[in-house]
């Protein structure tokens, strides 16, 4: 009865041993060396190797996860905190403060300045498209309807005449440029 306990337990090492030689093959990619010394990854860092593909892709799944969590980070918390402090250092001068409201008030007044004189030159445009074409300023713009396709709406009664062709004699210099021009006649 120990008996094949004993050859279960060897063939167990056995197989265990061949699953974990196993387990780390390498495939053709995986043996590619870059001029970096990266093994799996070609000259311009793109994973070849399957090994190297799951790394990277390991990684981008973990820096996606990180991105968002920059916003309680520490460094985050110690960046604020030195911003504040430098705006609070910075607002206790005086000098520092008016400079800032005037520099406000400048950027607020050019602002406006450049609205206004958008506006007033949309005005000016649109008065200028409409006085030349009636007396009331303010009438709508007619619209214009072009009739590219179809005859002409203005009928003043009068036919035309297409002349008849005439057909002329025409003298070849040999018969070659005859039966050319003869064959082009047919198959028009």
């Amino acid at each position: 009865m120990n008996n094949w306990k004993a050859q279960l337990a060897d063939l167990y090492k056995q197989h265990s041993k061949q699953q974990k030689d196993t387990k780390g093959t390498k495939s053709q990619g995986d043996t590619v060396v870059n001029y970096k010394g990266r093994a799996g990854y070609n000259d311009a860092g793109i994973p070849i190797g399957a090994a190297a593909r799951k790394k990277s892709d390991l990684n981008k799944k973990r820096y996606a996860g990180r991105k968002g969590s920059y916003h309680f980070s520490p460094l985050k918390q110690i960046n604020d905190a030195a911003a504040e402090l430098g705006k609070k250092y910075r607002y206790k001068n005086p000098e520092h403060v008016n400079i800032v409201k005037e520099a406000v008030e400048i950027a607020k007044e050019r602002i406006e300045n450049k609205n206004k004189q958008v506006t007033q030159r949309r005005a000016d445009n649109e008065l200028s498209k409409r006085s030349w074409n009636s007396s009331n300023s303010f009438a709508p713009i007619p619209r214009r309807n072009y009739n590219y396709y179809g005859a002409p709406s203005d009928d003043d009664g009068s036919i035309e005449v297409v002349p008849a062709r005439t057909e002329r004699k025409v003298e070849y210099k040999n018969k070659v440029w005859e039966e050319v021009a003869r064959l082009r006649k047919k198959y028009r």
